[in-house]
Parts: C-alpha cells; structure tokens; sequence
C-alpha cells in the first residue's frame, strides 16, 4: 500500500508574510524534486509496461485510476525526467529551489550540456513567459535557419524575432 506521507499539522503555519513565502518555496522545490523523482521510476515503470502487468488497459488508464492525474501530467514528468538525463545543473537547480519544474521543462527543450549555465542564468533573471519566448526563438531559430547555437538569444535576436512575428500577424509576410 502506498504510503500518503506525513502532512505538517495545520496548526505549523507561520505568520507574516516573509514566513509564509519562505515555506511556500521550501515545499515548491520539494514538490519539484519530488517530480523529477517520480519522472524517473514512472520510466523504468512504463518501459517494463507495468501498468499492463496490472491489469490497466493503457498507460492513460493506470495513469488515471492509479495516479489520479492525466496522462498529460504523467508524460510532462517523464519528459523532464528523460531530458534532464544529461543536463545535470538543471536537475540540482531544480532540486535546490533556485529554478521551477516549468522553468526546467522548458530548459531541457533546448539547452545543451555546454549551454545549460548559461540557461540557468536566464531562468533566474526571467519571468517565465519571456523564458518561454526565448526558448521559443532559439527553437525557431534551430527548425527554420538552421541554427546550431543554442545558446540564450541576445537583444537583438529578440528583436529579430518580435518583428518577424509582427509581420505575420500583420500580414506584411
């Protein structure tokens, strides 16, 4: 039988906000170890088609009924998990609190062992949805130019980028 965990008693809440905040990012990064953890046993676990073994009738099923979350929340774990293999500074980042699992989901999409500092850097001094913009450059620059460099785009690469999207959505292109 699983083991739920042992909750922290409701009555263990700090008080003022700089406790409460600090809390909230010490279980927030513990949730996020948490789900690289849980990504790399589900591998091994879906590899060895454990959920057929017991009887489920698609990953999804086991996913669901076992897991009580979606197959959705179940591959964005395995994807962090199996892109995180060789990218070492994410997963401790990740693991100490200094980086979010999205934040790390959307690193490990483009960074490289040899650029994954210097994504972590970003990350830190990003919001995410600028994060995401520029994951989303360097990914356009890879599929449409040819790009090798996945590097964290410069300013000018940025605007580069903000100014082809304006002219699709214009019309001009």
């Amino acid at each position: 039988r699983p083991n739920p965990g042992e909750a922290p008693d409701p009555d263990d809440v700090p008080i003022g906000i700089e406790a409460l905040d600090t809390r909230i990012r010490q279980y927030t990064a513990e949730l996020a170890s948490r789900d690289l953890f849980f990504g790399r046993i589900a591998q091994r676990f879906l590899a060895l088609r454990g959920w057929q073994t017991l009887g489920f009738t698609t990953e999804a099923h086991y996913a669901r009924e076992r897991l009580g979350m979606s197959r959705a929340s179940l591959r964005s774990k395995l994807s962090l998990a199996r892109r995180s293999q060789a990218l070492h500074q994410v997963a401790d980042a990740l693991q100490q609190g200094q980086i979010g699992f999205e934040a790390a989901r959307l690193i490990t999409r483009i960074a490289t062992p040899t650029t994954e500092r210097a994504w972590l850097t970003r990350a830190t001094r990003r919001t995410f949805k600028h994060l995401r913009e520029e994951v989303q450059a360097v990914e356009m620059a890879t599929r449409f130019a040819g790009a090798t460099d996945h590097s964290p785009p410069n300013q000018e690469q940025i605007d580069q980028m903000q100014a082809l999207e304006r002219a699709i959505l214009s019309g001009q292109l």
